[in-house]
């Protein structure tokens, strides 16, 4: 029996692993999920196909688990979670972002405690495989600019075309292309997943090189450039060059880490204040996206003085949006703000932005001093939280970035 369910939770591992990219799942649209009658996804509480897989997971440990020690950590946590549930002015929203944070907390402990998880035959194939099959289907999307359809709907396709309102495209030459989803809800947490993944396999390559890896980098490689997504296209670039630091000037490289790092955290406070001085210049200087996103940034700022410490409540941005005065001009772009050091500041107050600052730190320095396979994985992720959203926000990521911190703290891999 036991060697029943060890086998049974080890498979069940290695198919989470390779569908972290898939995004099949049923949404609950109740009344807070929508903003004058805009139907947001961020605020239904969804049940995913990897929902389901963690919460098997969940069951096969307690299967095996004698007895249950709950950490001071997860105590304080616990307090702080309920804490901030009673500034949530919309508490639907914020107990189900908690049931999620729960979820990555156990996945990420999951990953760092089981001592017999197998790097090389649970984790690096199904990541290696997942990653040709999702990119796969980016790229014959990109080729035929539209969505693939039949089957794929049960890894969570979506139906679209380049001519679908509000899709996303990227011009070259005077000519519009759709920009490849694969199964994400949009191409820039396609290309962030696919960066982190590709990261991570190429810092394992020389000692688990095989086909199937250098196939997983090609494709993976190859679905980022097309996404078209700055952020991701950018980190890349820099994770070269820092690697390059780190074996030829691994002193300036470690002075990035404990200082620049620390820097670019602290400075998200004071974000607010400079899009609220370039948003003063005028429309002239900034473009219309770029507009959008310090009207975001400038909203943190309110949202920051209302509850500086404890935050507004998790997933209560958008809501928040309602009395912030700028709703006309976010109509149609009720989205959360894109930076998750500013969204976790506001959702989460001073205290969620040094437990998310600790996380990182803690988690960059184990790396580096145990394994190194996900050094590059975590700036990349810190760099492209700069920029976007989606690691705190969207599933697939989310379950990611569980992931590669689970990892980063084991002794070994």
């Amino acid at each position: 029996m036991k060697r029943f369910l060890k086998r049974g939770e080890n498979f069940l591992f290695s198919l989470i692993v390779f569908l972290i990219p898939s995004q099949l799942g049923y949404h609950f649209f109740i009344k807070s999920s929508y903003v004058y009658g805009i139907r947001i996804d961020y605020l239904a509480p969804t049940i995913y196909l990897t929902d389901i897989l963690i919460l098997a997971l969940f069951i096969f440990c307690l299967a095996r688990v004698q007895k249950i020690k709950i950490k001071p950590w997860a105590l304080a946590l616990g307090g702080f979670a309920l804490i901030n549930l009673s500034t949530s002015n919309f508490s639907a929203a914020s107990i189900y972002k908690w049931i999620k944070v729960g979820e990555a907390i156990f996945f990420g402990y999951y990953v760092f405690s089981k001592r017999n998880l197998l790097i090389k035959k649970r984790v690096l194939p199904p990541l290696a495989l997942s990653v040709i099959v999702f990119s796969v289907i980016g790229i014959v999307q990109f080729f035929l600019q539209r969505s693939i359809g039949g089957l794929l709907y049960f890894l969570g396709e979506r139906t679209f075309s380049s001519t679908t309102p509000g899709i996303s495209l990227f011009t070259v030459f005077g000519r519009q292309f759709l920009r490849p989803y694969s199964t994400f809800s949009h191409p820039n947490s396609m290309a962030g997943f696919m960066l982190v993944a590709v990261l991570f396999l190429l810092s394992l390559a020389n000692s688990a090189s095989n086909r199937i890896i250098r196939t997983s980098l090609v494709f993976g490689i190859f679905s980022i450039l097309i996404s078209a997504s700055l952020s991701s296209i950018l980190a890349f670039i820099t994770m070269g060059i820092f690697r390059f630091l780190m074996i030829y000037r691994r002193g300036f490289a470690s002075k990035i880490i404990h200082v620049f790092l620390p820097f670019l955290m602290v400075f998200s406070i004071f974000l607010p204040l400079v899009a609220r001085t370039y948003l003063k210049a005028g429309d002239s200087v900034v473009g219309e996206n770029i507009k959008k996103r310090l009207i975001l940034a400038e909203v943190v700022g309110k949202n920051f003085s209302d509850s500086p410490i404890w935050g507004i409540g998790l997933n209560n941005f958008i809501p928040k949006l309602l009395s912030s005065g700028r709703l006309p001009e976010l109509a149609w772009w009720l989205q959360p703000v894109h930076n998750i050091f500013l969204l976790t500041l506001a959702e989460a107050g001073l205290i969620g932005l040094v437990i998310l600052f600790l996380l990182f730190q803690k988690a960059i320095i184990s790396a580096i001093r145990f394994s190194g396979a996900t050094v590059f994985p975590l700036l990349a992720i810190f760099l492209t939280g700069y920029a976007d959203h989606y690691w705190l926000t969207l599933q697939q990521n989310e379950i990611l970035l569980s992931f590669i911190l689970g990892l980063s703290f084991r002794r070994t891999l």
